[in-house]
């Protein structure tokens, strides 16, 4: 949404349309880059590009060099760093897991323990390096997801592009709960109770932020359900199985990339590691504020949470 600096017609609404345009197509552009699940993505062209090379004669003695966009150079290095510096807990290659998991919940059968030990096998180290915009894959990239990191990235790129100014007060983009703002003022943004995950259902807080990004990583929407059990569709790097001592991770930091990544961190850890992580440098060194619920409930909040503005419901 775009915001103007009032009711005036003309020029100021002249300058949100074309703004919200502006995004819109940035949006589309670099979500084609990033879909995974879209063949024709150059994220999907990579990984077969990848997996041709290796199946190849000599593929598996020799690295494979693939020339790639400088946007999806950028998030795939971004990626090395994030997998680095939280110590393995995001991890970009828990596709097939992921897939597992679906496929579990399509024919109502738990995936069997040597089936998610083979989903993460050789995961924590990760195959590839970036150059400029060479790719260089030392092994097949089968598994390769991006959306944790791909999806905040995305947003913060497309806000870039129509930064407010003049007439634009501020803009965001609410992009399935994950929020990107510029701008002046403050935006108030409802979040959901994960043991309540329905939509008419009263909000856990309400918390306040004016630049950057917000992001909330859980797995209360879309669980795969096995025999009537509900599962997260958020999986453990280590194990290939669903993270379930925290419901719910909420983060506001500089650009919504850094709040999507420590989400996820937090929603796929222990809550004992959850907690620790919320007072860790890691958090202090990007200032980002931190809310998590565990799955019984109780409440966790660092010390940047606290100075933000919130209300209950």
């Amino acid at each position: 949404m775009v915001e103007t600096g009032g009711y005036q017609v003309g020029r100021r609404i002249t300058s949100a349309l074309v703004c919200e345009q502006r995004i819109t197509n940035e949006l589309r552009r670099l979500e084609r880059i990033f879909n995974v699940y879209d063949p024709d993505s150059e994220l999907s062209a990579l990984i077969r590009a990848v997996g041709e090379h290796h199946n190849g004669p000599g593929g598996v003695e020799s690295p494979a060099a693939v020339d790639v966009s400088s946007e999806l150079a950028s998030v795939l290095q971004l990626s090395l760093e994030w997998h680095d510096q939280s110590n393995g807990q995001f991890n970009p290659l828990l596709g097939k897991a992921v897939m597992l998991w679906a496929s579990g919940g399509d024919s109502d059968m738990v995936p069997e323990p040597g089936q998610m030990e083979w989903a993460v096998a050789g995961i924590d180290e990760m195959p590839y390096s970036v150059e400029g915009q060479t790719v260089t894959a030392s092994g097949r990239l089968d598994g390769l997801n991006l959306n944790s990191l791909a999806k905040g990235w995305i947003l913060d790129r497309a806000v870039d592009g129509c930064n407010p100014s003049g007439a634009i007060r501020s803009v965001y983009v609410n992009a399935g709960g994950d929020i990107c703002r510029r701008g002046r003022g403050e935006l108030q943004v409802r979040i959901e109770n994960p043991l309540k995950p329905y939509d008419n259902a009263e909000p856990l807080l309400t918390v306040g932020f004016a630049e950057g990004g917000l992001a909330t990583s859980g797995g209360s929407r879309r669980p795969v359900e096995i025999r009537g059990q509900r599962y997260s569709h958020l999986l453990d790097a280590k194990t290939g199985r669903p993270a379930n001592e925290v419901a719910a991770a909420t983060v506001v930091a500089a650009d919504t990339a850094t709040a999507d990544v420590l989400a996820t961190v937090l929603a796929v850890s222990s809550l004992h590691h959850a907690v620790q992580l919320l007072s860790s440098d890691l958090f202090d060194r990007y200032g980002a504020a931190a809310l998590l619920v565990a799955a019984d409930g109780q409440r966790h909040e660092n010390a940047h949470w606290a100075q933000l503005p919130t209300a209950d419901g």
